[in-house]
């Protein structure tokens, strides 16, 4: 779940990414195809368990890993928007040295619509993503 949208009287639902997948996934892809239009070579790894990232790493052998762990991004949608987020990104070498690492935690507002605030949802947090990234 990555929002959760309260309508009438403060009932709420849990919505999802538009592809279904876990939101880690978009964002590995997003960043993996942001990376690859640089001519880098990536090698995008998913795995469920946050042991295995570095094993994986390990294997591919890679000059630079890059290791992003989304610890929260969480936006609310009522008639205004609000987006939480916590991201860390760790930069290793390729005997997995941590070389550099930083952080960003935050809570944003967007803009939102009194009478349609599921359009401004899915015009507004795309670009914030975008944005963010």
């Amino acid at each position: 779940m990555i929002d959760l949208q309260r309508v009438g009287v403060g009932n709420s639902w849990s919505m999802c990414t538009a592809s279904d997948l876990p939101f880690a996934n978009d964002v590995t892809e997003t960043i993996a195809g942001f990376l690859s239009a640089k001519d880098y070579y990536v090698i995008p790894i998913f795995v469920k368990e946050q042991a295995r990232v570095m094993k994986l790493m390990s294997a591919n052998k890679a000059d630079r890993n890059l290791l992003i762990i989304v610890k929260k991004w969480k936006s609310y949608t009522y008639m205004n928007l609000g987006l939480g987020y916590e991201i860390e990104l760790n930069i290793f070498d390729k005997n997995l040295n941590k070389l550099t690492s930083f952080s960003v935690v935050g809570n944003k507002f967007l803009s939102g619509s009194f009478w349609d605030p599921p359009s401004a949802a899915r015009r507004e947090k795309p670009l914030a993503f975008l944005q963010f990234l």
